[in-house]
């Protein structure tokens, strides 16, 4: 007895043509010098078109698995990371059972037709209940302009209405999946608020005439690509903030002067970041603390951005929370300025290595702010900087 998922499946995806959706440019596939030998890929050409489909399949983020017992599907993904701009490459794990054996007083196995084979490279951001899908990359492995591998199908019952009768097997599929230059946010993780990407296949099949549907999904790593000669280059202008502190002390007025300025915006995870701080100590006691400290701030909106047709609409909104955290802290070594004097140091923090900025999506953004901080024995002094950080 075939058993079929009562899970349901946007219609809009059936029955759709091969051309449906804007095409991918593939700028190349990676390959590996000590990959030797024949491949799957050589056994079967993987398909090279990569497209948007005008349908995206929210239903993944409610189902991403499927399960079904005549059929099994297995992911094999190439490498832990991609790149934007490069290509997701792997391989389909396709297994078809025959059903149960007949015996006396049971009929014969139904018979299992495939029709289509997808497999998908979907984005998805989530805070709290709310999901979202903002990207989606598609490739047929089976479909009318690709039947399965011969060893799968059955011969003696051709193919009809791009239908064909499966027996049982196992076959390799190899995908390859073209990747834009700007694919979007990075991965992200906190308790509340992620951003993912998954690598999901499905089958589309029918048992006795009644379509069924087989789902997996695994979990990819994909990252955009920064051109290091926009994001890691100098400013021209460096970027200075000054504040001034004033107490009063002993009836007299103390004033502490903090200058701090960076060369750069955009700083890499697991590298140090430097600051320059100048002081200008008008007091009569000694500044003896210099604290920098990296703060994680996390937007959360409660109304998404406007959709457009090129994407979320360019408006501004206020966060209705702002989630804050001390990531990593640092003081600058052996360094006071004395009362009436004035001095400067460049001072380094250690930024953590898997720090991602995130631009505000449809529900949150992340954000990393320099905090630098001066202690006096009579005041202390804080000074707030906007400093992205990415791997």
């Amino acid at each position: 007895m075939s058993r079929t998922s009562p899970i349901p499946i946007m219609p809009s995806l059936i029955s759709l043509p091969h051309d449906y959706g804007k095409t991918v440019p593939s700028r190349g596939r990676s390959t590996s010098p000590i990959r030797s030998g024949p491949s799957i890929e050589q056994l079967r050409r993987a398909p090279s078109r990569t497209f948007v489909p005008l349908a995206i399949p929210i239903d993944i983020i409610d189902f991403p698995q499927i399960p079904h017992s005549r059929i099994a599907l297995d992911i094999q993904i190439s490498a832990p990371i991609f790149m934007g701009g490069a290509t997701v490459e792997g391989a389909v794990g396709l297994t078809v059972d025959g059903g149960s054996m007949p015996s006396r007083g049971r009929r014969k196995p139904a018979v299992l037709s495939i029709d289509r084979i997808t497999v998908a490279l979907v984005g998805i951001e989530q805070s709290g209940a709310r999901q979202h899908m903002f990207t989606c990359l598609m490739t047929d492995l089976i479909d009318e302009a690709h039947p399965p591998p011969i060893q799968m199908a059955r011969p003696d019952q051709p193919a009809s209405d791009w239908l064909w009768v499966v027996m049982p097997s196992k076959t390799t599929l190899p995908f390859r999946l073209a990747l834009p230059v700007m694919l979007g946010p990075p991965p992200f993780r906190s308790k509340k608020n992620n951003i993912k990407y998954m690598v999901s296949v499905l089958a589309e099949a029918k048992v006795d005439g009644k379509r069924i549907y087989v789902r997996k999904s695994e979990g990819v790593m994909v990252l955009t690509v920064h051109d290091p000669e926009k994001a890691l280059v100098n400013l021209s202008n460096p970027l200075v903030v000054t504040d001034e502190i004033q107490s009063s002390h002993r009836g007299s007025l103390e004033t502490v002067i903090l200058t701090a300025g960076v060369h750069r915006q955009t700083w890499i995870s697991g590298y140090p970041l430097f600051v320059d701080v100048r002081i200008q100590n008008r007091g009569s006691k000694a500044m003896r603390r210099v604290e920098l400290q990296l703060e994680r701030s996390i937007f959360v909106y409660a109304y998404a951005a406007p959709s457009l047709d090129r994407g979320l609409g360019d408006t501004l909104r206020l966060p209705d929370i702002c989630e804050k955290d001390i990531i990593y802290k640092a003081i600058c070594p052996g360094w006071q300025v004395a009362g009436g004097l004035h001095d400067q140091k460049t001072c380094g923090l250690f930024v953590p290595s898997g720090l991602v900025s995130v631009d505000a999506g449809r529900f949150f953004g992340v954000r990393f702010f320099l905090n630098v901080r001066i202690t006096v024995s009579f005041l202390y002094a804080m000074l707030l900087y906007d400093v992205p950080s990415t791997d």
